[in-house]
């Protein structure tokens, strides 16, 4: 894919924790319309809300505050997704029916008043498992399936280790915990979360870049944003391989246009918009290295 002449870079931000980018074609789908296998590997994936953003009815959560993708990023009108709402922070999913796995970096990295404290962020913060809706209707973004943090078991946010394993208060109803699996590094790779805090997509199409040997994280080429960090990478069957922790820049500024757009590089992770970004590709924690670390009296024998 060839470089757009007049892009250039605005901001600078953390490519260890946070930012993605768009490899090859954009292939990220509303997980509603995804196909059935994907739908129901998806209904595992939650989204990490902060509690102030919701407003509690009987029997449902609505959104009291949100703003459009376009909004929160200044992107040009006719980038994707553009009028979609915009409310959650991170990605997870369900490796036992009340056990979850994120990114350690959203429970460790997460700025004033909670500064690594991840007793205060569970306090703070709840998990939705259906935010799927694709627009933003006067306000009513409706959240039924929300679920209280009741203890991080461990986070572990450095150079070597990103990830968070999270008991919730109770199950989850209705939702079959992930399967894992060992990575092959020929396996076509799916991510599944939450890109930029929008509604849920599943982004096939991904590859393996680099194994990295004996490292506790591998690169691949996956279709991912901030917001995505936590979310689970799959192979084509469908067993999780990792978690999505970190990447190339998610969005650069078009001075023509005078607004932002989606970073992209070729399925290599080489020829990107942003030309100076050096990173390999998205991060992920090999999901072997969390695995070791899920306390023995957990149910996580789907996971096995």
């Amino acid at each position: 894919m060839k470089l757009i002449i007049g892009l250039s870079f605005i901001f600078c931000g953390n490519t260890f924790a946070v930012n993605k980018v768009i490899y090859g074609q954009d292939n990220r789908v509303n997980a509603l319309n995804s196909g059935i296998f994907w739908q129901h590997k998806s209904a595992a994936v939650a989204s990490m809300i902060r509690k102030s953003k919701l407003k509690e009815f009987a029997s449902y959560y609505k959104a009291s505050t949100f703003m459009t993708l376009g909004e929160q990023y200044s992107l040009c009108s006719d980038e994707r997704f553009y009028s979609e709402p915009v409310l959650s922070e991170c990605s997870g999913f369900l490796i036992s029916p009340d056990t979850l796995i994120t990114a350690g970096h959203c429970v460790k990295a997460l700025p004033y008043p909670y500064n690594g404290n991840p007793e205060k962020m569970c306090e703070d913060f709840v998990w939705s498992f259906d935010f799927t809706q694709t627009k933003a209707y006067e306000n009513k973004v409706s959240l039924k399936q929300v679920y209280n943090c009741k203890e991080v078991i461990e986070a572990k946010y450095n150079f070597a280790h990103d990830y968070a394993i999270i008991k919730l208060e109770k199950a989850v109803e209705g939702v079959k915990p992930l399967k894992t699996a060992q990575l092959v590094d020929s396996t076509e790779l799916v991510v599944i979360g939450h890109p930029s805090g929008l509604p849920k997509k599943v982004a096939p199409g991904g590859k393996v870049i680099d194994t990295n040997g004996s490292s506790s994280k591998f690169y691949a080429a996956l279709d991912s944003f901030q917001g995505n960090s936590g979310s689970p990478v799959l192979d084509k069957a469908g067993d999780v391989v990792g978690i999505l922790v970190s990447g190339k820049t998610d969005y650069i500024y078009d001075e023509k246009a005078q607004c932002q757009r989606v970073n992209r590089c070729d399925n290599n992770g080489k020829a990107c918009f942003y030309e100076y970004d050096y990173v390999k590709g998205e991060g992920v924690t090999k999901i072997d290295v969390v695995l070791d670390k899920i306390p023995a009296g957990i149910d996580n024998s789907l996971s096995k």
